[in-house]
């Protein structure tokens, strides 16, 4: 059974979701979803989420979920089950520190540099890094007007990495939280949407890399667990997993809006939270490996350490060769017609990356 927990403030408002949205990277999606979400490192920070589905919205997947609603206020020493971490630590590792971790947030034990944290490079370039609007260090994503897609230059970044540092084997994990936070300039024009980093696996390497893009071919052999932003800043999960996961429990209709798409991906939850302008937003995605063949795998989403997405029952692997190989570190505008271009020379900005093994 899915549920997804929603948090509600004073501030928060409805989210309105139009069913008949495609998640795909060759879709579009109009959806209008109203309310900020409060950034660190205030620890009191609030969550807008989704605290109704559009009436309109009866034929959807998301109308006939029976996922509870539950209300919750974030611990000012704490984060749910951050084993005692706080402010802004209880963001990025949520669950605690597990067996081994690492991070890049400043001002803590053996901070690592962006450089030392995401090198080696399995494939890709490390974007440039420089200050975010608040001073603080970041590496920078650039998306001219007009641009969409990786191909586009100039245009976002790629990479991938293992991030295997302080002890951390992401390779050999059963379960993992990877965070970072991520600032979108003021005034940022969203579109329709577009990527954000998150994990990826499979049976090797080369089967695990570009599990993306609309990709088929040895769909079974791999697995990506991303992020997206759509229209008016609606955040989702946007997941690639081989399409047996569409055959287990309510993993398609998880609410507000979901949908899977066998030809692109999976859009989760479209709704649960929205991305703010000119503030950070922390998000931590928790992943928990099934055993071969046995739904039994798990996903959660937490942003500024409240848990927005929780999946269960997962079918994430069909395959016992199946592993976490680490970051998929990709933001773009798409999507992939010039219909989800960025429609301003503006950029974003991400820091604070962080992995934990807690199994």
């Amino acid at each position: 059974m899915r549920r997804v927990r929603r948090r509600k403030s004073k501030r928060a408002c409805a989210v309105k979701e139009d069913p008949s949205a495609v998640p795909s990277d060759s879709a579009s999606a109009s959806s209008t979803v109203g309310g900020v979400l409060n950034a660190y490192p205030t620890p009191s920070a609030a969550i807008t989420s989704a605290s109704a589905v559009s009436a309109s919205a009866d034929a959807s997947p998301a109308a006939s979920s029976s996922a509870s609603s539950q209300a919750a206020e974030p611990s000012a020493s704490s984060g749910a089950g951050s084993g005692g971490l706080s402010g802004l630590m209880s963001y990025v590792f949520p669950r605690g520190t597990g067996s081994a971790h690492w991070t890049t947030v400043t001002e803590q034990p053996e901070t690592l540099s962006f450089d030392d944290a995401l090198k080696p490079l399995a494939a890709g370039k490390l974007p440039s890094s420089g200050s975010a609007p608040d001073g603080s260090q970041a590496l920078i994503a650039n998306y001219p007007a007009g641009t969409v897609k990786l191909a586009a230059p100039g245009h976002g970044y790629s990479f991938y990495t293992e991030g295997q540092h302080n002890g951390v084997e992401v390779t050999g994990a059963k379960e993992v939280v990877f965070s970072y936070s991520v600032y979108f300039q003021e005034g940022f024009q969203f579109v329709k949407g577009g990527k954000l980093p998150g994990l990826y696996g499979g049976t090797s390497f080369d089967a695990a890399k570009s599990c993306s893009g609309g990709r088929q071919d040895g769909r079974d052999e791999c697995f990506s667990a991303r992020l997206m932003w759509r229209a008016n800043g609606a955040g989702e999960i946007y997941n690639y997993l081989p399409t047996a996961a569409y055959d287990h429990g309510n993993y398609c209709s998880t609410p507000p809006f979901s949908k899977c798409d066998p030809a692109f991906g999976e859009s989760i939850g479209r709704g649960a939270f929205t991305f703010p302008t000119g503030q950070w937003t922390t998000v931590a995605i928790r992943l928990k490996m099934n055993d071969a063949n046995v739904a039994n795998g798990e996903q959660e989403l937490f942003v500024n350490g409240q848990s927005v997405i929780s999946l269960t029952d997962l079918m994430i692997s069909v395959n016992s060769e199946t592993k976490i190989y680490g970051i998929m570190a990709q933001t773009f505008f798409g999507g992939s017609d010039s219909s989800w271009a960025s429609s301003i020379d503006q950029s974003a900005y991400f820091k604070d990356w962080s992995i934990a093994v807690l199994a």
